[in-house]
C-alpha cells in the first residue's frame, strides 16, 4: 500500500471511530437523561403536586388515596394537552442555544447537569417538608451549567427577568384574586345566620366561574387538539357557552334537589359539630406534642457507662448522694449528628399552632361543607390539570433538548415537544405523589393555616386562574408560589393569628435559596462532567 492510500485509510478509520464514539456518547446521554428526567418528575410530584390537592386533604374533603387517583389522571392530561409551550420556553428561552452549535455534546452534558441539580434540591426540600418551586429549581439548574460552559454570554436577561418577576407577582396576584373571591363569598353566604339558601343561590355562579376560567384557558392555549389555530373569538364563545350551560343545569336540576336534601340533613349535621370539634382538638394535641423523627441517638454515656436517652429525656439511674446531698450526673450523647439534626428539625418545624383557640375556631358550618366540598374537588382537579400543563416542563425540558438534539442534530430546532415525552413526565409526577407526597401535602394543607372547604375552594380557584393564564402566555410561573400566596391571603382575611408565620418564614427562606442552590449544584456537576465525557 502506498503512503497516500495508507494515510487516507487511517483518516477514514479515525473518522469512523470518532463518529461511532460520538454516537455512543449521545445514546448514553439520552439513556441517562431519560432516567434522570423521570426521577426529577418524581421529585416534582412529591413536592409540587401538593399544591393542587393539599387544601382538599386539609379540609377533609378527600383522602390521600383519592387525591392520588385524581392527580394521576389530571396531571398527566394537563401535561399532554398544555405542556408543550412552557416546555419550549424553558428549553430555548433561558439562554441562546445557538451558542452550542458545533458543541452539541457540551449542550447535552449540560442538560444532564441541569436534571441532576434540580433533582438534588427537590429531594432535600421534600425531606424537610418544605414546598419549593420546581420552576425555580430547573431554571436555576439551566443557568448553572450555562455559566460554567459559556459564562454570562448569551443569557436572555429579558426573558429571565420576566420569569423572575413572575415569581414575586404570581403569589401576590393569586392572593388578591383568592382574597376577593373569599371576601365576596363570606359576605353573601358565610356571614348569614342560615347560609343554606344564599349558598344555593350563588352555587350556579361558582360552577359557571370555574368552567369559564378553565375552559377558556384550555381552548385558547397551545394544545394538541388544534384549537389554538382558530380565531380568538372562538375560545371566548366556547368557554362562555359551556359555563352558561353548566350554570343553568346547576340552577335548574341541582339546586332544588340539594335544597330538599340538605334541609333534611341540616339538623342532624348540626348535632355533629361538637363531635367534629372534639376530634380536631384531639388531632391538634397530637401534632403539638409530636416529636422529631426517630434517629440513631438513643444512647448516651455517663462515666463511660451507657445510659438511655429517649425523646430528649435522660433515664437517671440510682445514684448515691454527694457531700451536699445532691446527685451528680453528667450525660453526653455519643452522636453530635443527632444533636445537630434535632436542632435543625426544631428550627424548620417549630411547634404548630393547631391547638390555639384562634385556629380551632375556624370551621365551616355543615351545610357549607356540603356545598363547597364538590366545588373544592372540581377546582382542585382543574388546578391539577393546570399544574400538569405548567410544571411538567420542569421535568422534561432538559430531556427534550437531549432527544431533539439526537433526533435532528440541531441545538435550536423548532420541533414541538413530543407527545410521548409529555406523557412520560406526567406519569413521573403521579408516581412522586404516590410515594412521597404526604410531607409537603401536610405542610400546605394542614400546617400553614386552618383549612376549610370554603377557604380551600377560593384558594384553588384563585391559584388556578393565575397559573393557567401564565401557562397560556408561555411564562413558567411557580404553582407553589401561587398556592402559598392564596393561602396567606385568605389567612389574613380571616385573622392574622391564624397563619403559622414561623412556617411561612421557612418556606420563604427555601424559595430564596432554591435558585442559587440548584445553580451551584448544576454548575459543579457540569464542571466534573466536562472532564469525564
Amino acid at each position: 500500500m502506498d503512503p497516500v492510500s495508507g494515510t487516507l485509510s487511517a483518516i477514514a478509520f479515525t473518522t469512523i471511530v470518532t463518529e461511532t464514539t460520538t454516537v455512543d456518547i449521545q445514546i448514553w446521554l439520552i439513556v441517562i437523561g431519560f432516567i434522570l428526567s423521570f426521577t426529577l418528575a418524581v421529585g416534582l410530584g412529591a413536592n409540587d403536586v401538593a399544591n393542587s390537592f393539599a387544601t382538599t386533604v386539609g379540609a377533609k374533603v378527600l383522602t390521600f388515596f383519592q387525591v392520588c387517583i385524581l392527580a394521576a389522571i389530571f396531571e398527566t392530561a394537563g401535561a399532554v394537552l398544555l405542556g408543550s409551550k412552557v416546555s419550549d420556553t424553558i428549553r430555548k428561552g433561558i439562554f441562546d442555544v445557538t451558542l452550542y452549535e458545533g458543541q452539541e455534546d457540551l449542550l447535552a452534558i449540560g442538560q444532564i447537569a441541569a436534571l441532576s441539580g434540580a433533582f438534588v434540591w427537590l429531594s432535600i426540600a421534600t425531606w424537610l417538608s418544605l414546598p419549593v418551586s420546581g420552576t425555580h429549581s430547573i431554571v436555576g439548574a439551566m443557568l448553572g451549567f450555562h455559566l460554567v460552559a459559556k459564562g454570562t454570554y448569551g443569557i436572555n436577561w429579558k426573558k429571565f427577568g420576566l420569569i423572575v418577576s413572575s415569581w414575586f407577582t404570581s403569589p401576590f396576584l393569586s392572593g388578591i384574586v383568592s382574597a376577593i373571591i373569599y371576601s365576596l363569598y363570606r359576605h353573601f353566604v358565610l356571614k348569614k345566620v342560615n347560609p343554606l339558601e344564599p349558598g344555593l343561590r350563588v352555587l350556579p355562579v361558582c360552577y359557571g366561574t370555574i368552567f369559564l376560567v378553565n375552559i377558556f384557558s384550555i381552548t385558547f392555549g397551545p394544545s394538541i387538539i388544534g384549537l389554538s389555530m382558530l380565531p380568538h373569538w372562538v375560545p371566548v364563545v366556547v368557554s362562555l357557552g359551556v359555563s352558561l350551560v353548566i350554570a343553568l343545569v346547576v340552577w335548574v336540576a341541582a339546586v332544588p334537589r340539594l335544597r330538599k336534601k340538605y334541609m333534611r340533613e341540616l339538623v342532624t349535621e348540626s348535632q355533629n359539630v361538637e363531635v367534629v370539634m372534639e376530634e380536631k382538638i384531639r388531632l391538634s394535641e397530637e401534632i403539638v406534642t409530636k416529636q422529631p423523627p426517630e434517629v440513631e441517638c438513643r444512647n448516651g454515656s455517663k462515666d463511660g457507662k451507657d445510659v438511655e436517652v429517649e425523646n430528649g429525656q435522660i433515664a437517671i439511674p440510682e445514684e448515691p448522694l454527694n457531700a451536699n446531698g445532691l446527685q451528680t450526673l453528667q450525660v453526653k450523647t455519643n452522636s453530635e449528628r443527632c444533636s445537630l439534626y434535632q436542632r435543625l428539625y426544631t428550627i424548620l418545624h417549630p411547634a404548630k399552632k393547631k391547638a390555639l383557640p384562634e385556629w380551632l375556631a375556624i370551621q365551616d358550618k355543615p351545610v357549607i361543607k356540603k356545598l363547597c366540598g364538590p366545588l373544592q374537588i372540581l377546582s382542585a382537579t382543574f388546578a391539577s390539570f393546570a399544574h400538569g400543563g405548567n410544571d411538567v416542563s420542569n421535568a422534561v425540558s432538559p430531556f427534550v433538548a437531549l432527544w431533539l438534539l439526537h433526533k435532528t442534530g440541531e441545538v435550536s430546532g423548532t420541533t414541538s415537544t413530543p407527545f410521548w415525552i409529555l406523557f412520560y413526565g406526567g406519569c413521573g409526577i403521579s408516581v412522586g405523589l404516590w410515594l412521597f407526597g404526604r410531607r409537603v401535602l401536610e405542610t400546605m394543607g394542614e400546617n400553614l393555616m386552618p383549612m376549610t372547604s370554603s377557604s380551600g375552594f377560593t384558594i384553588e380557584l384563585g391559584a388556578a386562574m393565575t397559573v393557567l393564564t401564565a401557562s397560556n402566555l408561555g411564562i413558567p410561573v411557580s404553582t407553589t408560589h401561587c398556592k402559598v400566596g392564596s393561602i396567606i391571603a385568605i389567612g389574613l382575611v380571616q385573622s392574622r393569628k391564624q397563619v403559622d408565620w414561623n412556617l411561612f418564614r421557612n418556606i420563604i427562606f427555601a424559595w430564596i435559596v432554591t435558585l442559587p442552590v440548584t445553580a451551584s449544584v448544576s454548575a459543579f456537576i457540569m464542571y466534573l462532567l466536562q472532564f469525564t465525557l
